[in-house]
C-alpha cells in the first residue's frame, strides 16, 4: 500500500506541474489559484503517508516545490516589491 502511495504522490506532482505549465503558457485562463494549491498539497500529504524510498522524496521535494513557487514567491513579490499601482 505504501509503494502505491508513494508512486501516487510523484504522479500528482507530473500532473500539476503540466496543469502549472499549461497555465502558464495560458491554456486555462478559468483555473483558478486554489486548484493550482489543492492538487500539490495532496500530493505532499499522500507522499507524507507513504513508504520510504526515492518516490517519497520526488513527491515531498516537488510537492513542496510547486507549492512554493505557486503560492509564497508570489506573495512574496507582491508584498515586498509591487508597491506601486
Amino acid at each position: 500500500m505504501g509503494k502505491k502511495l508513494s508512486v501516487a504522490s510523484v504522479i500528482i506532482f507530473l500532473i500539476s506541474v503540466a496543469i502549472y505549465a499549461a497555465v502558464l503558457f495560458g491554456y486555462f485562463k478559468t483555473l483558478f489559484l486554489t486548484e493550482l494549491i489543492i492538487i500539490p498539497m495532496i500530493g505532499l500529504i499522500i507522499a507524507m503517508f507513504s513508504e520510504r524510498g526515492i518516490y517519497r522524496k520526488i513527491g515531498i521535494i516537488g510537492n513542496s516545490l510547486i507549492v512554493f513557487v505557486v503560492l509564497i514567491v508570489p506573495m512574496i513579490i507582491v508584498t515586498l516589491f509591487w508597491n506601486e499601482p
